[in-house]
Formats: structure tokens, sequence, C-alpha cells
């Protein structure tokens, strides 16, 4: 250190440091000027205040207002990278950067050049003109360009798309704004312009009080210049926990017509949506009573009907224990009932019908024995409904009994096949008798008009499933599951003496591996044991270690998990089913791939065996490029098809070249 008492400057040499309050310089030469608070850095200059670090080749810097230039400067953010032939720092939040640089890569793969840049830390950075580099080699340019670099959520304007169509023409979609109102709400807004369509109006709403209050509601509205017509859609959801057993919900879906949706999706194929559904639902639970509050609203888009339930009241009383102690301290009661009112509309159509209902059940299952399972059951139900056309209200009532037995029957094999070393066959047969009465209906007040509604019924359910479980030794690690089950199952109608059998109906799986799983459907006529209808579904799951495939060590059972990489997975099903009037087969799979650390290759298809057609595909191509990634997407169903092509910067997904951006400037073939 040496002191210049001409020019009254202290100067440090080689690697000097200054440290004042919350700054601290460091440099190959710092001269102090202490009467008027500078401080001049020549060589390896570093700058340390508030946590950030600015590096640069000289530094003048006032310690009394935190005013600095430095030349050829550099810095490093959360957000990203900084540099500048010349960069002025206000404070310690502002700074001024002349022919500018930022990146959010550390290896510079692409930055963006402002020959002027003000960068507020923790908040924003406006850079104009801006010039996008990918390496040295200029690829696209803007007249202006902002970035938040705020942490959290925070409000501001976001990235448009830019694009063409056949439908809307050049467009600029998302021209938005994103409103953080507070630490639980945010609004955005923004602007379709779409040459052939017109300006199309949207909005989104979206609030979280964790865990107590969440919702969305989202509009969207306009009035199309090719036809003249006004197209509009509303939706949202609403929960609300007002207690832990108390909850509020609702959905609304409210839409000017069935196309809008698939009209206005992107990148996607989508059925229509034939139906509209907004619901509001008030539920209250008790320790022993549960009562629910419904407003629902629907609407048929394809033949103009709604239908209305305001309101819809229901309570139940869940399944309860009659005795504590004794024969009947395993029977169950349980009620359950509601009312509602119905409106129905359509062009021709309108009336209401209001609806009443009360439930009663009972049950009271026995082990005797332990071996045989005895369950008796009764339950009731009582109704009155009035339609606004009729004058007279009506009553219904019905009831049935029922009384079922299960038991189980269990074998051991002493014996192993491979790594098997136990067999167990496991045999449960059910038999359960229902009966009912004709369902009695009347008009209330008139003991004449009675009538019965249906027939009587009795009925006997022959219900047998088998199972095979083995018991599988690998090493020391030895696991239970079972290989294949066989449930048959038949009815014997008591009022039908002529044929009183039912179809049987057989059900058989097999799931000889975890990746492997066989079923099978047959329905049989009783009498000519001619097959009636049959279905078989088969799937398959692999997953392969690609450089033990390619070296010929297939591991075709190994779980593939995700810190195992380059692997090939993949789906195979088939599924057949026929009957007296129909008949089709299927054949639907996927693979995916990924063959290096970079590349994700995803494939699959549906294929109708019966018409000899593709149903539908799907192709995806993934690549990561280090601070950039590629997304490549082609979708076919029927004729319908669509692809989409992306490129963009992991850190800011705003910044990606689309294929719809390269149409805005290329005409469509």
């Amino acid at each position: 250190m040496s002191y210049d008492w001409l020019n009254k400057t202290v100067i440090l040499r080689d690697s000097a440091q200054v440290v004042y309050q919350d700054i601290i310089l460091s440099g190959d030469t710092i001269y102090y000027y202490p009467e008027r608070e500078i401080i001049e850095v020549r060589g390896n200059m570093k700058l340390v205040q508030g946590g950030e670090e600015l590096f640069g080749d000289e530094l003048i810097f006032n310690l009394s207002t935190s005013y600095g230039i430095v030349d050829r400067g550099k810095t490093h953010i959360p957000e990203g990278y900084f540099t500048g032939e010349q960069v002025y720092q206000l404070n310690d939040k502002l700074w001024l950067v002349s022919n500018g640089t930022f990146t959010t890569c550390e290896q510079d793969d692409y930055h963006f050049w402002g020959s002027r840049m003000v960068i507020e830390h923790d908040n924003m950075l406006i850079a104009e003109p801006v010039i996008l580099y990918i390496g040295n080699v200029p690829v696209a340019a803007l007249p202006w360009w902002f970035y938040p670099i705020k942490k959290g959520r925070h409000s501001g304007f976001l990235f448009p798309q830019f694009g063409n169509s056949s439908t809307e023409g050049r467009y600029v979609k998302k021209l938005a704004y994103y409103w953080v109102i507070n630490d639980y709400a945010d609004i955005t807004y923004y602007l379709d312009i779409m040459e052939k369509k017109g300006i199309r109006f949207n909005g989104e709403g979206i609030y979280l009080i964790k865990p107590y209050l969440s919702g969305s509601i989202s509009g969207s509205y306009i009035r199309e210049i090719d036809t003249g017509i006004e197209r509009w859609r509303i939706e949202g959801n609403h929960r609300h926990q007002i207690s832990p057993t108390l909850n509020l919900f609702g959905q609304a879906d409210w839409q000017s017509d069935r196309r809008y949706r698939l009209d206005y999706q992107e990148d996607i194929l989508v059925d229509l949506n034939k139906q509209t559904s907004s619901f509001l639902s008030l539920s209250k639970r008790w320790n022993s009573f549960a009562l629910q509050i419904l407003l629902l609203r629907q609407e048929n888009l394809l033949n103009n009907t709604v239908t209305a339930k305001i309101p819809e009241l229901s309570y139940s009383i869940p399944s309860r224990k009659f005795f504590s102690r004794g024969f009947l301290s395993s029977a169950y009661y349980s009620f359950s009932g509601n009312f509602y009112i119905n409106s129905f509309s359509d062009s021709v159509n309108n009336y209401k019908t209001y609806y009443t209902s009360n439930n009663f059940s009972l049950q009271n299952p026995v082990s005797l024995g332990g071996i045989l399972i005895l369950t008796p059951s009764w339950s009731g139900n009582f109704s009155i409904y009035h339609t606004d056309t009729s004058s007279s209200w009506y009553h219904q009532r019905d009831w049935n009994f029922s009384i079922s037995a299960l038991t189980h029957l269990y074998g051991m094999s002493q014996w192993g096949i491979w790594k098997i070393t136990r067999f167990r066959h496991v045999i449960t047969p059910s038999i359960a008798y229902r009966y009912s009465p004709p369902t009695r209906a009347g008009v209330i007040g008139d003991t004449v008009f009675n009538y019965n509604l249906g027939d009587e019924t009795s009925e006997l359910n022959l219900n047998l499933n088998q199972a095979i479980q083995v018991k599988w030794r690998s090493g020391e690690e030895e696991r239970k599951f079972e290989l294949f089950s066989l449930n048959t199952t038949t009815n014997y109608y008591f009022h039908n003496p002529s044929k009183p059998w039912s179809n049987v109906n057989f059900y058989f799986d097999f799931k000889p591996v975890n990746n492997v799983n066989f079923s099978a459907n047959l329905v049989y006529d009783p009498y000519s044991w001619d097959r009636i209808s049959s279905s078989y579904q088969l799937n398959s799951n692999f997953s392969y270690k690609l450089d033990n495939l390619f070296s010929g060590q297939h591991q075709l059972y190994r779980l593939y998990t995700d810190n195992q990489e380059h692997y090939m997975r993949a789906n195979l099903s088939y599924s057949y089913t026929k009957n007296q009037n129909f008949k089709n087969q299927q054949i639907w799979g996927s693979i995916s791939l990924d063959p290096t650390d970079n590349w994700t290759l995803t494939y699959s298809a549906r294929w109708d065996l019966e018409k000899g057609s593709m149903v539908n595909q799907s192709l995806s191509l993934y690549r990561d490029m280090h601070c950039w990634e590629a997304f490549f997407s082609w979708q076919k169903f029927g004729t319908r098809w669509t692809y989409s092509f992306t490129i963009r910067i992991k850190d800011i997904h705003d910044i990606r070249i689309k294929r719809d951006m390269i149409n805005l400037f290329v005409p469509r073939i």
C-alpha cells in the first residue's frame, strides 16, 4: 500500500481488496480517493454487494451513492448470465448495460444481444433492439424484448404465439398479460388475433388457498368475421372445504355450440363434446348422518335439450349396527333418501317432475362354525312423484329379500415345478336366493286406481370361483401371486318354468408373469351349449435394457426404473369380441425408446383387424440439446391428423420455434 500526497490517493497493489459496509471490492490495483469517496479498480475487478457479484476489467465506483461504471463487465444471477461492454450500476438493484448479452446457458449455446439493456434485479430485464444468436449465428430479431427475472410469481406480459392455419389464416395468439393479484390468486387476459376469424377475447382466473379453497374460471368470446356468428365458452370449477365435515364443490361448463371446443383446440385431436354439465354441491357429514344439496344443469348439444335438477336433496344414514352384543350384534341397517325437482325442456316440451324416495336396508351376516358365511338381507323403497302435466300425485313401493351362503375350500400341493415351490387351489362356491314381489304403484288418495309395475321375481344365483395361487422362490426371495382364476356363474329363474336357467358365464384370467396377462369371457346357452358370445384380451408389457439387448442379453422381466437409462419399453394388446350381432378385433401397442441420454422416441397405434385399417396412431420425438430441447409430435385419428414441431429454450419456454411460426412466412402446400 502507498499514499500519493499530491493527489491525495491511497494505492493498493497486488491482489488488493477493500471492504466498505456490505461492499467488497477486489482487483489487481485499487485507487482510493477519500475526499470524493471514489474507488477505481484496474485489472481483474470483482464487486460483491447484496449477495450479487460483478466482474470486469476496470471499475469506477462511488461508495456514498453506490454508482459505478464497469468496462467489459459480466455477472451471474440465478436467472442467467449477463455481459456488457459497459455496465452502469445506478444502485445495488439497477444496472444499465451497453452492447450487452444475456443467456441462461452456462456453455453459451445461445444468447440475446441488445445495444441497450436495463436490468432491475429480482424484477425485469428490458432490452432494445434484440437479436437472438444460436452459437455465433443470428437467427431472429425483435425491436424490443423483456424477460422477468423476479423470483416466484409476478405480473407481466407473456410472449405471444405466431402461426398460420387453413381455417384461421395467419394469427398472433395469446397476446397476454399475467396479473398476480396476491399470493392466492392470479388472472391472465389474452387476445387471439386471426386473419380469417377476427379477434377472440380470453380470460382465465385461478385461486388457491391450501387446503381450504381452490378453483378456476375461464371464458372466451369471438364474433367471427367469416360467418358473422357469435361464439363463446365459459367453464370453471370451485372447491371449498368450509370445515372438515362441510364441503362445497361446483363446476360450470357452457358453450355456444358443440363444435366450439373442436374448432379452437390446438395441437390435439378431440371428439365432439355432445353434452355440457354444470352443478353446485354442498355436502355435510355427521357421525351418523350425511346430507347433500345439489343444483344440476345438463344440456345436450345434439338435440338441444336441457335437463335440470333444482334442487336435489340427498340424505343417508351409513351402515350401522343394530345391537352391540348378542346374536344380532352382526346385524346392520342403513337408510337413504332423496328429493328433487327435475325440469326438462326442448323445442316442443317443457315440464317439471317432483320426486322423493326413501330406501331402507337390513342385513345380518353370520359365520357358522367358521366355515359357512350366511347373509340374509332385506331392503325396501317407497317413492312419490308428480308431473306438472298431470294433477295427480303417484306413489310406488317395492321390497326384496335375499339370502346368500359362501364358503372357502383350500388345497395345497406337496410339490412344485422349477421355481414354484407350492401350488394352492382355492375354491369359493356361493349361492344366493332373491325374492321380489310385484312393485305396487297408484294414485295417492285413490284406493281404486292401484296397479302392479312389473312381475314377481324369484331367482337363484350360483357362482363358483376357482383360483390357483403359487409360491415363487428366486434365491432368498419368496413371493406369492395368483397364477390364474376361473369364475363360473348362472341364474335359475323360478318364474320362468319353461326355460329357468340363464346363460352360463365363464370368466378366465391368466397371468404367468408380471408382464403378461390373458383374459377371456365366454357365454354359453345352457340348453344347446352353443356359444353366444366370446371375448379375449391379451396384454403384455416389457422393458429391455438396450445395452443388453444389442449384446444379446435379453432381460425380459426386469422392471424399468428412473435411474436405469437407455431402455426400450413396449406394450402390446389384442382384443377379440364376438356375439350374434357384432364382431370386433383390434390390436394396439406402443413402444418407447431411450437409445441415448438425449433422445426419446414414442410410437403408438391401434389397428382394426376386421376392417383392415388403422384406427389411430401417434408418434413423438424428443431431443435434449443441453440448454435447448426439441419436440416433434404427429397424431392421426381416422381421416383427421395433426402434427407439431417445437424447439425451445429450457429455461425460457416462451422462446421457441414452432411449425406454425414457419407457416406464418412459408405458405402451406
